[in-house]
């Protein structure tokens, strides 16, 4: 099973840097609201039958760099599976401040104190404003470095790295099961995703949430909760609910969780 981890970096940003960035993500967003029209208005769900009809006139259209071309594309079909799994019938949008995907081609980590960004204006370096927790985990040799969004929030520039790394735990079960965990500084919410149409039961959900759990912890240097309760969908360990600064998945999709009931974020 392949394990995935997000890192939340916050960036401090030039004054002449802050206009390209939030022209990069308007470009961007309106190229991926472009692409996710175009394959919902075709019937376009294959990544690579949607590049090769998008990914041209998305360059000349827009302005993009090939790489951010192809993330575009990749966030529109993403999300257009997403709402068609969901059984829903509206073309996804994305505002223009939505979040900028970046792959390995595109951005660069440069250590731990920097960062480089493809822009409409060509590589942008800001430093990442880390504490020693985010430091280690960016260190860590044992986590292969994925891609990352650029999210903008109150005005502030944050950067998700992610990290995966092939585990084989003989605690958990073998079972058609994945889970996302989100992760703050006093609180864990534990969503379980069935592989399956068959439901978990609670009593599963709640034998299990004890390992995933911990095996979530354990991959980001934290200490596991004792307080398990049961919650909607899923498990909640504790019941403070602060700005969620990591998560990790056994599985690249995110699942959803009704806002009611959603982790807050900043």
């Amino acid at each position: 099973m392949r394990l995935t981890r997000t890192i939340c970096c916050k960036l401090a940003v030039g004054d002449q840097d802050t206009p390209i960035l939030g022209a990069t993500a308007c470009a961007f967003n309106a190229a991926s609201t472009w692409v996710a029209q175009m394959c919902w208005d075709e019937g376009l769900t294959n990544p690579n039958t949607a590049h090769h009809r998008v990914y041209g006139e998305t360059r000349e259209r827009i302005g993009l760099g090939a790489q951010l071309a192809i993330c575009a594309r990749m966030k529109a079909v993403e999300a257009i599976k997403a709402v068609k799994a969901r059984r829903r019938d509206t073309c996804p949008k994305f505002g223009l401040r939505s979040s900028v995907r970046y792959d390995a081609r595109s951005y660069t980590l440069m250590g731990q104190e920097r960062v480089s960004l493809s822009t409409l204006a060509g590589r942008v370096t800001c430093h990442l404003v880390s504490g020693n927790w985010q430091v280690g985990m960016l260190r860590d040799p044992s986590w292969e470095i994925g891609g990352a969004d650029l999210v903008w929030r109150r005005g502030v520039y944050y950067l998700h790295v992610t990290q995966s790394q092939e585990i084989r735990d003989p605690l958990l079960p073998h079972l058609p099961m994945a889970y996302w965990v989100w992760i703050s500084e006093s609180s864990i919410w534990l969503r379980i995703v069935r592989g399956s149409a068959s439901p978990v039961r609670r009593s599963t959900k709640c034998a299990l949430a004890s390992i995933f759990a911990a095996n979530a912890c354990k991959s980001v240097g934290r200490a596991t909760p004792s307080a398990v309760s049961a919650g909607w969908g899923g498990v909640k360990l504790a019941s403070k609910k602060t700005p969620i600064i990591a998560s990790v998945s056994s599985s690249c999709t995110k699942p959803s969780w009704p806002a009611r009931h959603s982790p807050s974020k900043t």
